[in-house]
């Protein structure tokens, strides 16, 4: 990813000095070739990124490295063409969204099955909790039924109690 910004920028710096060393009619007239010194301070002291960076855009021709002067120079047409276009950039992009997609395709599954458990879960709380409560209802009746007995039972005692006395 680094890599397309950086080349993007090179051929900025690129296309930037071969359009201020040209004329109204399109020729050179001042200076438009850029020194490798500056290539490598716009990359870096990574030498790595640097030979990657150079040697992709060599290969597609988008630049042209002039030995004599040891300065780089865009290639006219494809390089020119390859900034303007904004190549890297739009590879830049398409991996930001091959990522976005690729996390979306994992991450909004396991987030359903998280949704999907926490919904299950509520539920079978809810049916626990109507069943407690029916539960609890019953034993009440049960209990006020019990009471009701126990009552009764007391005042067949007392009344049985009350016709000795009375004898």
């Amino acid at each position: 990813m680094r890599y397309n910004l950086t080349k993007h920028k090179i051929l900025k710096v690129l296309a930037d000095k071969l359009t201020s060393g040209m004329s109204d009619d399109g020729k050179a007239e001042g200076v438009i070739v850029v020194p490798k010194k500056e290539i490598i301070n716009l990359i870096g002291k990574n030498k790595k990124l640097y030979a990657v960076i150079i040697s992709e855009l060599s290969a597609c021709n988008e630049i042209k490295y002039l030995e004599s002067s040891d300065s780089f120079i865009i290639e006219t047409n494809i390089g020119l063409s390859a900034y303007s276009n904004k190549k890297y950039l739009d590879k830049n992009w398409g991996i930001i969204l091959g990522w976005l997609k690729n996390f979306a395709q994992i991450f909004i599954p396991i987030v359903s099955l998280f949704i999907a458990a926490l919904a299950l879960w509520i539920k079978i709380e809810m049916q626990n909790d109507m069943q407690n409560n029916k539960i609890q209802e019953i034993e009440s009746r049960i209990e006020s039924i019990e009471k009701l007995e126990y009552k009764k039972q007391e005042s067949t005692k007392n009344d049985g109690i009350d016709t000795l006395n009375l004898r």
